[in-house]
Parts: C-alpha cells; sequence; structure tokens
C-alpha cells in the first residue's frame, strides 16, 4: 500500500514537471504568475501607479483618457481627462485625436481592478499608429484616483 502512495506521487511529480517544461519550451506557452500587469506586458503596453499618474500630469504634456461609458464619465472623471470610450471608440475618435497627437504621453484608465476597456482603448490607439512607449494604462483607475482622495468633477466631455 506504501509503495502505491510513493509511486502515485512521483507520478504526478513527473508529470508537473514534463508539464512545466512543455510549457517553458513552447511559444504559446502560458504565464505562471498572472494578473493586469502580466497582461499588459505580453501587450506591449505598461502599467503606471498614481504616483507615476500625477507625475506625468504635471509636467503637462501628458493626455487622460477615461475608457469608460459616457454615462460613467458624466458621474465623475479624473479632472482633465477626455472620455473616449472602449464601446464607442470609432465615432468618438475623431473628436479627440487633435489632442492626442502632441502628446508626450497617453495614459488610459477605466474602472480599476479587470476591467479591460483601458487596455482595449490603448490597443486601438496602437492599431492608429500611436508608439506603445508613448502609451501607459493606469490600472487602478478611477477608483484607485478616489482612494487617494484626489479630486474628481462631474459632467461632460471638457
Amino acid at each position: 500500500m506504501r509503495r502505491g502512495i510513493v509511486q502515485m506521487i512521483g507520478l504526478v511529480a513527473a508529470g508537473t514537471l514534463a508539464g512545466l517544461l512543455f510549457n517553458a519550451l513552447s511559444p504559446m506557452g502560458l504565464p505562471l504568475r498572472g494578473g493586469k500587469e502580466v497582461r499588459l506586458e505580453q501587450k506591449g503596453l505598461r502599467m503606471v501607479s498614481l504616483e507615476e499618474v500625477r507625475f506625468y500630469l504635471d509636467q503637462g504634456d501628458t493626455v487622460l483618457l477615461d475608457a469608460r461609458s459616457p454615462e460613467e464619465y458624466e458621474l465623475g472623471h479624473i479632472p482633465g481627462a477626455l472620455n473616449l470610450p472602449a464601446d464607442n471608440f470609432e465615432p468618438v475618435y475623431p473628436r479627440v485625436a487633435p489632442r492626442l497627437k502632441n502628446a508626450a504621453l497617453i495614459i488610459v484608465y477605466c474602472s480599476g481592478g479587470s476591467c479591460g476597456t483601458s487596455e482595449e482603448v490603448a490597443e486601438k490607439l496602437i492599431e492608429r499608429g500611436f508608439k506603445d512607449d508613448s502609451l501607459a494604462v493606469f490600472a487602478d483607475g478611477l477608483p484607485g484616483w478616489m482612494r487617494a482622495k484626489l479630486p474628481v468633477r462631474n459632467g461632460t466631455q471638457e
């Protein structure tokens, strides 16, 4: 009985090691760690912290994009942010595009956490010719901004 358990443990360990080795060598291997930061890295995007967002905004040549819906934007957004909703990107983009052309950095945010609309907007901007080194995602989004008790503005596009 004891020998069978030892053999079973050895078999499970060998299978696990074989799977990890195959994953590491495969061009389609999955990351062993997860989360938003890893997804962004895999897409060539960088994630910025609240402190970095504040620093870049103080520089004056950064544009902040809110990727949430117009309704969410109107209820509250980071002051100075432009609304470029992921779900309505194509019709809104031409109105926002002139403000993006001369930006040293474009930071996109949404509702934080598992919200993927900021990534989606950043990817669409890359498709439009923006360089990935001029784009960043503020993964904590509006909730992170509000947790820091920073000002929030209500209303439509500024």
